[in-house]
């Protein structure tokens, strides 16, 4: 084992290095002073060395890209979900309720019962939840529980009458309170939510903060060295007190969000405030919904209703405008969460009426699920960046099928992205789906959850090389840090993700994908997670 502490060279060895830097592509060897790469080689880097202070680490063969960073995660939050009943792997109604009831039973007298994850497109018809059957199995506790999307909240009765809601209350701008008969069901969508949270006490810090430990662990384990946080203002002051104790590990970038922009402003907060481990990056705003919620703001009705209903458009174009002229103000980047093609258009005359103002600013577009046929040429004139969620095509397809029909054919199309010039950035949208960015990877290939399903779509279908990048470069260019990782380079940070298998050879290589697991995640030279547990972890070699 070696036992040399983070501050001595390490030398990585025996392994096949994917750089993704033109002058030197590939390599078997890599060192690491501090908290950077100092060298590349083929060999020679080992025969050269006689410092005993060197800590050779022999990789035994493995393959070693760039960290992977995933793109757009509300992480605290899925950090959370796991304190109270997370229903991610109910697969029926009934069984949503069986995990209710068990956590109910062993809360506490006096504490909200909270979590998510439910997902009523798992259900016959797809309805939502009534109150009535929540109440069955939480009593006089108020509960409250977050859909599978994040774009719709479940709440019993006892919630209902703490928030004071009834049959007169006012849908509030940009959500709706689902009623039966005129009273309210127990579903909020979209900004009605906040009707429910604004009663909802916070979860204890230390709770909260042990949570997100445990939650850093597991990202590391799936080969995760960082990742972007679209939260408010409670998430980032939980991650803040772990960075300044020494126990964020994780390279964090985070949004404002929009809500909160004014407040931001008044105290000062601009692009780039934090550190190596915590920054703030950008401004959050929601244009509409979300699919699995049929809130998602649409051209077209949605498939099979009779209604001319199209989803719900959030925020106003009028307010995007305003709050992109104040991010660019701030040099903070405008990250705009769009999904159905109707929300993409208004997100595109936004920042197309921002470009003909003068900004200077890189600007994204989180999800773009559903795009036009001229959206994609348009997203690469105006430099717009896709921030994308490949597990989405995977776990979504069925919804894209029922709801959107023959549009479907323009869904997460990745590879006509591309075409078209855009810069695809990776991620997963946890909790709405897995934090696994090897999971990630392979949505992105394959376009099938399993070896004997037919790809969904196979004409955009990307190459490993391509996926590989939107989790590495593509990901430090949406946050303007490319010139810091996302490459393997000599002066580059020393962030790093090593996998079991290598599937980035050659053409026959990309099956290994369906095996491939990580064995290593190296973040700033330090090893904080170690398959096989041959040399020291953050957790064993640095002080809390």
């Amino acid at each position: 084992m070696c036992t040399l502490g983070i501050a001595q060279r390490k030398l990585f060895r025996n392994c096949r290095i994917y750089t993704q830097w033109a002058e030197t592509p590939t390599a078997t060897e890599m060192l690491v002073e501090g908290d950077r790469i100092a060298a590349l080689g083929s060999g020679q880097l080992l025969q050269s060395l006689s410092d005993s202070d060197t800590c050779v680490i022999d990789l035994g063969g493995s393959l070693v890209v760039p960290g992977l960073f995933d793109s757009h995660t509300h992480f605290v939050s899925y950090c959370e979900n796991k304190l109270g009943a997370d229903l991610v792997e109910a697969e029926s109604f009934e069984q949503v309720l069986n995990i209710i009831e068990k956590v109910n039973r062993r809360l506490p007298q006096g504490l909200w019962l909270r979590g998510g994850g439910w997902d009523k497109n798992l259900w016959p018809q797809g309805r939502f939840p009534p109150r009535t059957r929540l109440d069955e199995v939480t009593g006089a506790r108020p509960a409250a529980l977050t859909s599978k999307d994040g774009h719709a909240l479940w709440a019993n009765t006892a919630a209902i009458r703490l928030a004071q809601v009834d049959e007169d209350t006012p849908d509030p701008p940009g959500g709706r309170i689902v009623r039966q008969d005129g009273s309210p069901q127990g579903v909020f969508l979209e900004n009605a939510m906040e009707i429910i949270r604004e009663v909802m006490p916070p979860v204890p810090s230390h709770r909260l903060e042990a949570a997100v430990l445990r939650g850093q662990k597991e990202a590391h384990s799936m080969g995760l060295t960082g990742l972007v946080s679209m939260e408010g203002p409670r998430a980032f002051s939980t991650l803040s007190r772990l960075n300044s104790r020494g126990q964020l590990t994780l390279r964090v970038r985070s949004t404002v969000a929009d809500e909160v922009l004014t407040s931001a402003k008044e105290v000062g907060v601009t692009g780039g405030l934090g550190d190596g481990h915590l920054r703030i990056v950008g401004v959050k705003v929601l244009a509409d919904g979300a699919l699995g919620s049929q809130t998602a703001y649409m051209k077209q009705p949605y498939c099979g209703r009779q209604d001319s209903y199209r989803g719900i458009l959030v925020t106003q174009p009028q307010k995007m405008d305003e709050v992109v002229e104040t991010a660019v103000q701030l040099q903070l980047m405008p990250v705009i969460h769009a999904i159905g093609d109707a929300a993409c258009e208004k997100v595109l005359e936004v920042f197309s009426r921002a470009r003909e103002k003068g900004a200077d600013l890189r600007m994204r577009m989180e999800h773009a699920q559903l795009l036009s046929s001229g959206h994609f040429d348009r997203m690469s004139e105006l430099g717009v960046i896709a921030s994308v969620q490949p597990m989405h095509a995977v776990s979504d397809r069925d919804l894209v099928d029922d709801y959107w029909g023959e549009r479907g054919k323009r869904a997460y199309a990745f590879q006509s992205l591309l075409d078209a010039g855009v810069n695809l950035a990776f991620g997963s949208d946890a909790p709405v789906d897995t934090l696994d960015p090897v999971q990630g990877i392979r949505a992105a290939v394959f376009r099938r959850a399993s070896r004997g399903e037919q790809p969904w779509y196979p004409g955009q279908c990307l190459s490993p090389q391509q996926a590989v990048y939107a989790y590495t470069r593509g990901s430090a260019y949406a946050v303007r840090e490319e010139n810091l990782w996302g490459t393997l380079r000599p002066g580059y940070l020393a962030d790093f993700t090593v996998l079991t298998e290598d599937f980035l050879t050659g053409e026959g290589d990309v099956d290994r994908l369906w095996e491939c697991g990580v064995r290593m995640t190296v973040v700033g030279g330090r090893v904080v997670y170690d398959a096989e547990q041959t040399v020291p972890t953050d957790s064993e070699d640095t002080p809390n």
